[in-house]
């Protein structure tokens, strides 16, 4: 993750410093010159990525440049809220998969659609968060993990929180069930 705020990952453009390549377009896209900032943030591909998670998160802007980005998610590193801690995480499995996905393209010519890349993010946070214990139980915070599928790994660790929380259900369903 630090090579990404130090531009030290070996974009395309770096090695175009170093006239090691004759192709800088960026595999993903295939639109624009592949650098640290285009890579993670610009390129159609990863901006779409990070629009979906973004909004999975209940935030509702569109995706800036790195330097953008950057100064965004330092304010974010700082705060010690469930929802910042998520986006934590979120940040560093999508970096992580979006490089590995260039890689792919570029070593072994495998190219994954947007959405498979979003369901290997969702799963390695959930992977991530599974051991996560006493985290405060409110709507918001369930909410959240609904909304990014990882609410039986935080909330249901025991089957007593499951009960408790099926019992919680029950005079939501009725009613659903008896406007039917």
């Amino acid at each position: 993750m630090w090579l990404i705020c130090k531009g030290g990952l070996n974009t395309k453009a770096k090695l175009k410093g170093w006239s090691l390549l004759l192709d800088y377009t960026c595999v993903l896209c295939n639109s624009h010159s592949e650098s640290v900032g285009h890579l993670f943030f610009s390129c159609d591909f990863s901006n779409h990525v990070w629009k979906y998670l973004l909004n999975a998160v209940s935030i509702f802007r569109s995706v800036g440049n790195i330097e953008q980005e950057l100064a965004w998610l330092s304010c974010v590193f700082k705060d010690k809220c469930f929802k910042a801690s998520i986006i934590k995480i979120l940040f560093s499995v999508a970096a992580y998969h979006i490089w590995m996905e260039r890689n792919n393209h570029i070593y072994s010519g495998k190219c994954n659609p947007k959405e498979k890349i979003i369901q290997l993010i969702l799963a390695d946070l959930g992977d991530a968060t599974i051991s996560w214990r006493n985290v405060t139980r409110s709507f918001e915070n369930w909410e959240l993990c609904l909304s990014l599928g990882v609410t039986n790994r935080i909330f249901f660790q025991s089957c007593f929180a499951l009960l408790c929380f099926l019992m919680a259900l029950l005079p939501i369903l009725s009613k659903c069930v008896l406007r039917l």
